[in-house]
């Protein structure tokens, strides 16, 4: 799955390409690991990289690290919104293929208490967190 997503986001034009020190392709996939884990700011995609780095190593080169919050914000400034949408759709999309052809999502969800409408007592809220797609 994730030579696919490389694979994909490697159609992505990177903008600092003759002074990029960080591979592209890999700093999206550290982007969308950390979105689709909730993280909702380029600081907290950066805190997510880096305390993650370890797991990231078995499926990325990650040749200088995981990259700061400022190379993220930078670098996700500079793109072409066309063409990061259209990629991101197209990863989701691959995602979306692979979990229907058999693969296995695990999940660990929880039931929200006290936060059911009254007379639903019966039905809890669940909230399931994506907490690891690689």
């Amino acid at each position: 799955m994730v030579e696919q997503i490389l694979t994909i986001f490697r159609e992505v034009r990177d903008p600092l390409d003759f002074s990029a020190h960080h591979d592209l392709c890999e700093m999206l996939v550290l982007v969308l690991c950390g979105l689709l884990c909730g993280e909702k700011t380029c600081v907290d995609i950066a805190d997510f990289a880096a305390g993650h780095e370890a797991e990231f190593r078995e499926v990325l080169v990650l040749r200088h690290g995981t990259p700061s919050h400022n190379t993220i914000s930078r670098v996700l400034r500079l793109l072409d919104p066309r063409e990061l949408k259209q990629a991101l759709a197209a990863c989701l999309s691959a995602m979306g293929q692979s979990l229907r052809s058999g693969a296995v999502l695990a999940v660990d969800g929880k039931a929200l208490r006290r936060a059911y409408e009254a007379g639903q007592r019966h039905m809890l809220p669940l909230i399931v967190p994506l907490s690891k797609i690689i």
